[in-house]
């Protein structure tokens, strides 16, 4: 799937190395609400 640079502001963990592979906004967010969760706690 090919995004639009519009589509591709929305997006994190890009690969630059690998085109064309993405996770969306927010799984970025749920990985980073739970590190920051084991950070806190432990």
């Amino acid at each position: 799937m090919e995004l639009s640079a519009q589509a591709r502001v929305l997006w994190a963990k890009s690969s630059q190395l690998e085109y064309g592979k993405w996770l969306p906004l927010y799984i970025h967010m749920s990985d980073s609400a739970e590190v920051a969760d084991l950070l806190w706690y432990r």
